[in-house]
């Protein structure tokens, strides 16, 4: 179903996957163990197709491709990060990304503290990132309400789309 034969993958002197060769048959469970550098995430983009390897193969079983390419409907993968971040590292806190995850109503509670210690981030930063945080609590406490009122005005019926659009239209 799935053949590592020889992979490589280097990341500038690193080589995090060493000549590795195995193969998953369909039906078994099969896991990646290893300490963290170990190249078991590198090993999964490289099956999704991520990623290439910088050397060796990878073969995939017929019923797992779509005109050459890895069918992703057929796998689980669940990835430990968005992709969004992947380049965005403390390590550059005043990159683009940094700043601006620093700012987005989401990422701001873990980022911006960081970023606000490792640089002279601007006066503004922290600020708009609480205006940001309230703006996006208050249009959630809105939807929230405008659900709740629509689902008030249907209780006890089974209403079509249409009846439904309508009421919701209808609680503006």
């Amino acid at each position: 179903m799935l053949s590592f034969h020889s992979v490589v993958k280097r990341f500038d002197k690193i080589r995090a996957v060493d000549d590795l060769s195995f193969s998953m048959q369909k039906g078994e469970i099969f896991a990646l163990l290893g300490p963290n550098g170990a190249g078991k995430t590198s090993c999964v983009r490289m099956i999704m197709q991520v990623m290439s390897p910088d050397s060796g193969t990878i073969e995939f079983d017929e019923s797992l491709l779509n005109n050459g390419s890895i069918d992703r409907s057929k796998l689980g993968y669940l990835p430990e990060e968005h992709g969004l971040y992947q380049n965005a590292s403390l390590l550059k806190p005043d990159s683009f990304a940094i700043t601006f995850i620093g700012i987005f109503p989401l990422t701001s509670y873990a980022v911006l503290p960081a970023r606000m210690v490792m640089t002279q981030g601007a006066w503004w930063e922290p600020v708009l990132a609480i205006v940001l945080l309230a703006g996006t609590a208050w249009i959630f406490r809105l939807a929230a309400g405008k659900i709740f009122s629509t689902a008030m005005l249907m209780y006890g019926k089974e209403p079509t789309l249409k009846e439904m659009a309508y009421w919701f239209r209808k609680t503006n």
